[in-house]
């Protein structure tokens, strides 16, 4: 497998659990995978926390810049070295402000592939007790009104377009 972002994990993983999955299933749902998900939610929750606090330590460093920048203006040298520092400093800081921007898109998504996840349980849930109900009303069937033709046909779903795919 070739190296990849932790970011980009939990959307391989989505990917290979639709391309493993039996015909007529959308997902199965292992404890490995919620795992790898929920991993993934807390790896991003703890780079935004380094972040923000990268942020708040480069906004106090500016400040004390500008100061040191007025007190040393006579100085052609040092306010060069200066001037290249803040240079270096505001591009960390845009880096920072563009990591920052990908973390959030990506716990988005990752809360909005949970959230299909559990859509997708539900569905799976539901599917189930219909089919259980079908075998209730089968089963409910005498083996003389099958052999007489008269058995009931019972219909699971009422459209073909409400099968998943």
């Amino acid at each position: 497998m070739p190296h990849m972002d932790k970011d980009e994990r939990p959307f391989i993983a989505m990917q290979s659990i639709q391309s493993t999955s039996p015909p007529g299933t959308d997902f199965l749902i292992n404890d490995k995978v919620l795992e790898e998900y929920l991993e993934a939610v807390s790896n991003a929750k703890k780079k935004i926390r380094v972040i923000a606090w990268e942020l708040e330590k480069n906004k106090l460093n500016r400040g004390e810049l500008e100061i040191a920048d007025l007190e040393d203006a006579r100085d052609k040298q040092t306010q060069q070295r200066r001037l290249a520092r803040r240079r270096r400093k505001a591009a960390i800081q845009e880096e920072f402000e563009d990591v920052e921007d990908r973390l959030n898109e990506t716990a988005s998504q990752i809360v909005d592939v949970m959230s299909q996840m559990k859509n997708t349980v539900e569905e799976i849930k539901a599917w189930m007790a219909r089919v259980e109900a079908w075998r209730e009303r089968e089963e409910g069937q005498s083996p003389s009104d099958v052999e007489k033709g008269e058995a009931r046909v019972v219909e699971i779903v009422d459209k073909p377009e409400d099968i998943p795919m």
